[in-house]
């Protein structure tokens, strides 16, 4: 009650509906629906990429033998290291130069930066193996000791991240990434909207990235007790893959909403179709 009484809608950069009765000649061009998809997609990818780092600590378990109180200061320093990282990337980009590069180069700057994360930590031949079961006393496991749980049987063949890769990766590599993809991801789907309200489809946007945050942290999960963490590198690889391709062959739709087409070019507005003569 308060909110419809007390509140006023005041936009910025939208065109209102009082603006276009007193020009009606002034019309806004649908927006390019795919390019939505595209970023729709981009920010699935990048959520489901934020919300795997909740299997840090078991995977770091079978990796390098931490227990579990090692596992959680250690991955918690690595969290801190890496969103001061963010954070420095979000502030160069948003106070220098950095932030006037075309959109579609940015993004792709961080895609590759997610692409070389995720493919060294995927467990390739080279790499040490197999992995450290947790010591026996008396015949059990020890329930803090670290190590590859005798449940899995993709201990045996698998290999092991070298420490100092898979620090520098998770603390600088993914800390880059993250703002190089979603700082132009947000604006560009602003952009592509156009002076419009924005709510729904900011809101579907948001609803999208939440639904990674569900959904791929129980398929990881269950990836990681039947093989490893090879196969969720793989399903990350294929997906920040094809976020390349699609960003690299639809370039030309990844632009911003144009109010004044090109004369004669046939536009698509809400109620049919205008020409700019």
């Amino acid at each position: 009650l308060i909110a419809n009484t007390v509140l006023v809608e005041d936009y910025v950069g939208i065109i209102s509906d009082d603006e276009k009765k007193e020009d009606p000649f002034l019309v806004i061009p649908k927006f390019d629906r795919l390019a939505v998809v595209i970023l729709f997609y981009m920010w699935w990818m990048l959520s489901g990429i934020a919300s795997t780092e909740g299997l840090a600590a078991p995977i770091t378990i079978a990796m390098y033998n931490w227990t579990h109180e090692e596992a959680i200061l250690y991955n918690g320093i690595i969290q801190v290291v890496s969103c001061l990282v963010s954070t420095a990337s979000y502030t160069i980009i948003g106070s220098t130069r950095i932030g006037t590069w075309d959109r579609r180069l940015v993004m792709t700057l961080g895609l590759t930066g997610f692409w070389f994360f995720h493919f060294c930590h995927y467990p390739l031949p080279f790499y040490e193996s197999p992995l450290t079961r947790p010591p026996l006393v008396n015949g059990t496991a020890s329930i803090t000791g670290g190590g590859c749980s005798y449940d899995y049987d993709w201990c045996d063949h698998t290999a092991r991240v070298p420490l100092p890769l898979y620090l520098f990766n998770f603390g600088i590599i993914q800390g880059m990434s993250y703002p190089l993809v979603s700082a132009p991801c947000n604006t560009l789907l602003s952009e592509i909207l156009g002076p419009r309200k924005q709510g729904a489809i900011q809101g579907l946007f948001a609803f999208t990235g939440s639904m990674a945050q569900f959904t791929v942290p129980i398929f990881s999960t269950a990836l990681f007790e039947a093989s490893g963490y090879k196969y969720i590198m793989v399903y990350h690889l294929i997906v920040i893959t094809l976020a390349a391709v699609m960003v690299a062959v639809l370039q030309k739709r990844l632009v911003p909403l144009e109010l004044t087409p090109v004369n004669g070019k046939a536009t698509k507005y809400k109620r049919g179709t205008f020409y700019r003569m």
